[in-house]
């Protein structure tokens, strides 16, 4: 006896949730609201980097901001000392 489970895959991003901006930059880079509707955040973030120009989204700004945070934390802990 073979049995099969069909599951149905959900969206991973509810566009709902996603400012209108951020869905018509995606759409004018070529991709269908379907197909946003599908990708990762992961990968609609990389999208969006791209539309913007930035040209490597894996060190994107949350990430550059975060370092230079640190920077500058331990340079006033630093002088401080």
């Amino acid at each position: 006896m073979t049995t099969s489970i069909t599951t149905a895959v959900p969206s991973n991003l509810d566009l709902r949730k996603i400012n209108f901006q951020t869905i018509s930059e995606l759409r004018r880079r070529g991709h269908s609201e379907a197909a946003i509707a599908a990708m990762t955040p992961e990968t609609a973030y990389s999208e969006f980097c791209k539309f913007r120009g930035i040209s490597n989204p894996e060190q994107g700004p949350a990430k550059v901001l975060a370092n230079l945070l640190q920077a500058a934390s331990s340079t006033v802990q630093h002088n401080a000392a």
